[in-house]
């Protein structure tokens, strides 16, 4: 793997933490937390008839590759299939793309001990994940219903990226559609199969945000970056 210079993605990013002293660390040193779930269906909350908020679908699989964000080495890698809790709401297309059955799931480990490993890798990280709304809606749910984190808890992370959003800032009119196998497929990169899994869907996350960031730092693109930057600061809005 080539070393990468200290930048950080140019895109899009939130932050879903705190304000303590968490936000008082360097942003561009912090490790970067790769994530993807796999889920039983597309909704995390729903309401039920008496207009009560109940989680709905689960998270069944979860992985995080962790990665330095000085030059994206990886340190670590983890996956964990989850037992499910709530089948009955399952949907019909989901479990077919992540390839859900009860034999491949016979050695799932219960939701509280998936999700205190997920916590303890990355709490304080930034992560990272191809529409961020979509997984830390899921993780943050599962977190809670888990016991990990309160109800009314902040969430345990620095910050969050998006690959999509950032996506659909520099490769805008390069690909057709935004999503994952298709940034992958314009970045030049194998994508993930139809029916995969957690830790598939975390190492291409990290293979598209590793190739954004190659774009951002190339040389004549840092330089003019850089003198765009300049001018944007002897001009202001």
């Amino acid at each position: 793997m080539s070393s990468i210079p200290d930048r950080p993605l140019i895109g899009d990013t939130g932050n879903v933490g705190d304000s303590g002293n968490r936000m008082k660390k360097d942003p561009f040193t912090i490790d970067l937390s790769f994530i993807d779930v796999e889920t039983t269906g597309l909704t995390s909350y729903d309401h039920d008839a008496t207009g009560h908020v109940r989680q709905y679908n689960d998270v069944i699989e979860v992985a995080v590759v962790r990665a330095r964000q000085s030059d994206l080495t990886i340190v670590s890698e983890w996956s964990a299939k989850i037992k499910p809790r709530r089948m009955v709401n399952a949907q019909a297309k989901a479990l077919e793309v992540n390839g859900y059955t009860a034999e491949r799931w016979a050695e799932a480990v219960p939701l509280e001990v998936a999700m205190r490993k997920f916590y303890d890798l990355t709490v304080d990280t930034v992560i990272v994940a191809h529409n961020i709304a979509f997984d830390s809606d899921f993780i943050v749910a599962a977190l809670k219903e888990a016991g990990v984190i309160d109800q009314t808890a902040a969430t345990p992370w620095y910050n969050a990226l998006c690959t999509m959003s950032s996506a659909q800032i520099l490769l805008r009119g390069l690909t057709p559609r935004l999503r994952g196998v298709l940034v992958a497929e314009t970045l030049g990169i194998t994508p993930e199969p139809e029916v995969h899994g957690a830790l598939n869907g975390a190492r291409q996350c990290y293979q598209n945000y590793r190739r954004m960031r190659q774009i951002v730092d190339d040389p004549i693109i840092r330089a003019r970056t850089e003198e765009l930057v300049r001018r944007f600061r002897e001009n202001p809005v």
